[in-house]
């Protein structure tokens, strides 16, 4: 769903600045492992092509743990990769 490549997987790299390879843009989601090895849904506040890094907020979470991360942190994955996104029409609210 997501238009995004995160890291090369492995391919032969064309010459030039590494950011090349990485398509973040503001607004999209991502999925981050936070500082405790939980992963969350993120989303892209800012992306500083001149420093290589992304300033991304969790989703649900206040801003006071918004983060910059470099384009290339193994924390970073595609949307809905290592979140849960099941069926929610089979949920249940009881009293």
């Amino acid at each position: 769903e997501e238009n995004m490549m995160v890291g090369g997987g492995g391919e032969a790299e064309e010459a030039g600045p590494s950011s090349a390879r990485y398509h973040y843009r503001v607004g999209m989601f991502l999925d981050v492992l936070d500082t405790v090895g939980k992963w969350c849904e993120a989303e892209v506040l800012e992306v500083d092509h001149h420093a290589h890094k992304i300033t991304i907020t969790y989703l649900y979470w206040s801003e006071k743990f918004d983060e910059q991360l470099p384009f290339d942190s193994p924390r970073i994955a595609p949307f809905k990769t290592h979140t849960y996104h099941g069926d929610l029409s089979q949920l249940k609210v009881t009293d």
